[in-house]
């Protein structure tokens, strides 16, 4: 009987072979792959389901800084549709200058009810920059002028609402913007880019929807 069935092996095509041992690695490839998907949706539901972020998913924030892209204090909404994204506006006052609105797109990594997040948005407003001279030095001061801010922070949302953010960054002039008074030259654009940090607390509310 041994001998029938080694010469039976032996007999067969190395083609059907090859089909035979190929499809049965792309049917346990296959099953790999479907038990993989399953457990990263599995884990990204329960990360979803107790995250801080998910359970309280707006938040209004009260913000503090040097040179941000609100201006030394405002006021914002932060709104997160999931835990690892974040959509921030607000408005606020420079320390030199006018009014600042912002908007703060962020993509976070997190773990529990704390997340380290990489953002990228957009400010315009007013600013001033002093004039560098001898003496009798002013102001010069510019309105409409549009930054793009680079930005990391470390986010905290606890499940009883508490809201804590830390955030630096850059403020890059990518408009000219319109030199209003101690310029030279009307037309000169604004050009300081401006490294900044700060800091939000807030209260988060619990999903109502």
């Amino acid at each position: 009987m041994l001998a029938l069935r080694l010469h039976w092996s032996r007999g067969m095509p190395r083609t059907s072979l090859y089909r035979k041992h190929h499809t049965l690695w792309l049917g346990l490839a296959a099953l790999v792959m479907l038990f993989t998907a399953r457990s990263a949706r599995a884990s990204e539901a329960t990360l979803h389901e107790s995250s801080a972020f998910a359970a309280r998913p707006l938040a209004i924030e009260a913000e503090l800084g040097l040179g941000t892209p609100l201006g030394l204090y405002g006021v914002a909404l932060d709104y997160a549709p999931m835990p690892w994204l974040s959509l921030n506006a607000g408005v606020g006052k420079a320390a030199v200058g006018g009014t600042q609105v912002g908007f703060m797109p962020r993509l976070r990594q997190v773990s529990g009810d704390v997340g380290l997040a990489v953002g990228f948005g957009v400010s315009t407003g007013s600013t001033q920059s002093p004039v560098v001279c001898f003496w009798g030095c002013g102001q010069r001061t510019w309105e409409d002028v549009v930054w793009m801010n680079p930005e990391l922070s470390l986010d905290v949302r606890s499940k009883t609402g508490f809201v804590f953010r830390m955030f630096g960054g850059a403020q890059i002039p990518v408009s000219r913007g319109r030199c209003v008074s101690g310029c030279y030259d009307q037309s000169a654009p604004y050009t300081d880019t401006r490294p900044y940090l700060g800091v939000a607390l807030g209260a988060a509310l619990p999903r109502f929807w």
